[in-house]
């Protein structure tokens, strides 16, 4: 155990007793107001019932870096069966990972996992792709199956402690990342944790173990043997998380990006040196949108990287740029299960640009093309384009205004009249007098 001191300790569920360090003499500080009081009454309600259950993985690594966690998650020995018995706001989810998802009053999540054995793939198979992962064990050995060092961490908030079993604490202070036992059995029994490594590298500025990278360069050909539903997930997390281009240029030293965005990929081999610029400038831009808080879904964020590459504003090669994009997304929605409803989504807001910069008008007129449902994300997407280029600073001044942009001379189509009765050619001027028709020689209605 690690000594820790626990600030500003008010609440009872919490003790002030410092646990004296078994391992290492070292100092941390973590407050109690950072805790979640949610998370911690469900550690109190599993000890009051006999079981063993502490705050585990990204929230304590979080707490010593002194970073707020984004989500509290528990460990204990209780099984998912008996965890459901004491909570009745929980269900029980997935397969592979047996779960349990403890409900707050407002509508938060807490998840709650087993400590868990190793499943028992032998080190000399050929696929050491862990498929199930449901052998229950004790907390020394749950840690010891986890990925990384600086999640292996347990956090006892009643007694105050950290419980480290992996030197996961040193690692975090020397801001390393190293795996939990063997680099490449880790990477080849889940791949995904390639995507996790360099999430974390990016995230918190950590340098990566050499072994830890070289399994990671190797295990990348193992990608598709993981379900397509979570290298998606993971890869839109990356996207998501302020760290796109860092993550994006770490996947192509990794040769992971053909695997996860093989058009994105293809795009980036055969660019210019000026396209390339012009990329990942939007990406960057993407990056400090949603770093300075402001969120985004993942169809705008689809969009900022699909921009540079379709390039919607080039007016000589509209009908190139959106058949190029036409086909980027079909091919992801057949090799990454791109959903449509994204696909769709990234399309319309980057046909929408063309409004924005005044090439096109909206047919409905400048009020309902405000309050159309995909306005907001198509002036992000514009915004996010022009804070990396610098173009159309006058057109988005206009719409920020209130104001539409003046339409383009090219995008002015001449009005059609509807030519005269003396202009018409001889031959179609009807007859002079009424035409009668009998009933028998009457034409049908499909035939007028």
């Amino acid at each position: 155990m690690i000594e820790v001191e626990l600030g500003a300790v008010s609440a009872p569920l919490v003790e002030s007793d410092v646990v004296q360090a078994q391992t290492e003499n070292v100092k941390s500080v973590i407050e109690y107001g950072q805790l979640d009081a949610d998370a911690v009454r469900i550690v109190l309600r599993l000890r009051q019932y006999g079981y063993e259950a502490y705050l585990v993985g990204g929230c304590v690594r979080d707490l010593l870096l002194q970073r707020t966690p984004k989500d509290f998650d528990i460990a204990t020995n209780a099984r998912p069966r008996q965890i459901r018995a004491l909570f009745r706001n929980c269900r029980l989810i997935g397969r592979r990972f047996r779960l349990v998802h403890i409900f707050s009053r407002d509508g938060r999540i807490f998840e709650v996992s087993t400590f868990r054995a190793d499943p028992g793939t032998s080190a000399d198979s050929e696929d050491l792709l862990i498929r199930r992962d449901n052998v229950f064990g004790s907390a020394q050995e749950d840690v010891c199956r986890r990925d990384f060092t600086i999640n292996g961490l347990f956090f006892d908030p009643l007694a105050a402690c950290i419980i480290d079993f992996v030197d996961g604490y040193s690692d975090l202070k020397k801001g390393l990342l190293r795996t939990i036992g063997d680099p490449e059995i880790r990477m080849r029994e889940d791949p995904v944790r390639i995507l996790r490594a360099v999430r974390f590298v990016c995230k918190l500025g950590f340098e990566i173990e050499p072994p830890t990278y070289a399994a990671m360069k190797a295990a990348v050909e193992d990608l598709p043997k993981c379900s397509s539903s979570r290298l998606l997930e993971e890869t839109f997390r990356l996207l998501r998380g302020g760290i796109a281009k860092p993550a994006l240029q770490m996947l192509m030293a990794l040769d992971a990006l053909e695997l996860l965005f093989p058009p994105l990929w293809r795009f980036l081999n055969e660019a210019t040196e000026r396209e390339k610029e012009t990329f990942f400038a939007c990406v960057s831009g993407l990056d400090a949108w949603l770093s300075g808080g402001k969120g985004c879904s993942d169809a705008v964020i689809l969009a900022c990287l699909m921009i540079a590459v379709a390039n919607p504003f080039q007016v000589e090669l509209q009908e190139d740029s959106m058949e190029k994009l036409q086909g980027f997304l079909r091919e992801l929605k057949r090799d990454i299960c791109l959903p449509k409803r994204m696909a769709e989504g990234c399309r319309n807001l980057l046909f929408v640009q063309r409004i924005l910069v005044g090439q096109r008008k909206y047919k409905g007129g400048l009020r309902r093309f405000r309050e159309h449902a995909f306005f907001e994300e198509a002036m992000t997407v514009f915004e996010i384009w022009n804070t990396a280029t610098g173009q159309f600073s006058e057109e988005l001044k206009a719409w920020k205004e209130g104001r539409e942009p003046v339409l383009k001379t090219s995008a002015r189509k001449p009005k059609r009249r509807k030519p005269s009765q003396e202009h018409l050619p001889k031959e179609r001027l009807p007859e002079e007098g009424p035409e009668i028709w009998d009933s028998a020689s009457r034409p049908s209605e499909t035939q007028i």
